[in-house]
């Protein structure tokens, strides 16, 4: 039986280890199988989770990861000079503002990799969610 949250999941490990997952999985009954490809995408998020860079070089502690949507505060804070409140989490002291939500972890992927700011992946029940860090207002 085929299991995409395995094949997700082989494709989140960095390859110098994806042999060593690809042979612990093979040698899994069925039903080890099916019990963990419901771990896989838990197990995802934190292998993509632990590729990402830890500070935006500044020391300023702002995070480029994906992490769990419970690990953040959610909030509305005001940006610049518009009067609406605007979607924004805080995590580890650090306010991200909403930037883009996408159904597929590729693109979110992709679009992340050009960013020159520091950045959260949070993964919701439709897709990804990416944060932009909020520069402190001077």
């Amino acid at each position: 039986m085929q299991y995409p949250q395995i094949h997700n999941f082989l494709e989140s490990v960095p390859l110098t280890q994806q042999r060593q997952w690809q042979k612990f999985i093979s040698s899994l009954s069925e039903t080890q199988k099916a019990d963990f490809a419901q771990l896989c995408p838990e197990l995802a998020i934190k292998q993509r989770g632990d590729s990402f860079h830890d500070t935006d070089g500044l020391g300023r502690g702002v995070q480029n990861r994906v992490v769990d949507l419970k690990a953040t505060q959610k909030m509305h804070i005001k940006v610049a000079e518009d009067d609406k409140p605007f979607p924004a989490i805080s995590y580890r002291k650090q306010i991200y503002t909403l930037f883009r939500t996408l159904s597929d972890w590729e693109t979110a992927q992709k679009i992340s990799s050009r960013l020159r700011v520091g950045y959260l992946i949070t993964e919701t029940p439709k897709g990804w969610v990416i944060w932009v860090h909020e520069q402190e207002q001077t």
